[in-house]
């Protein structure tokens, strides 16, 4: 009766097991797909929105032409009003 095979007492808590199976391949492929997806997406939204700011700006460059010019023609015709009214009233009546 000696023969009794005596197992050892099981640790309490965590304990890690260094084996590889088919589960663990799976999870870190399904990571890494799914890492490569969130990837090739953030760059296609980063390319989209670097276009759209380039077109922004551009458009901001324009108006900022545009405004230059609107604001020249406003003194210019304030200077034309200026000088009509002088004249108007220097006339005889």
């Amino acid at each position: 009766m000696t023969d009794l095979i005596v197992s050892e007492p099981r640790k309490q808590g965590v304990t890690f097991n260094l084996s590889i199976n088919l589960g663990h391949l799976l999870t870190i492929g399904t990571m890494l797909v799914t890492m490569g997806v969130a990837y090739s997406t953030y760059a296609v939204t980063v390319h989209s929105h670097d276009m759209r700011l380039r077109f922004l700006e551009a458009q901001v460059q324009s108006l900022v032409h545009v405004n230059a010019e609107l604001t020249t023609n406003i003194y210019n015709l304030r200077q034309d009003v200026a000088v009509i009214r002088d004249r108007v009233e220097r006339m005889p009546r």
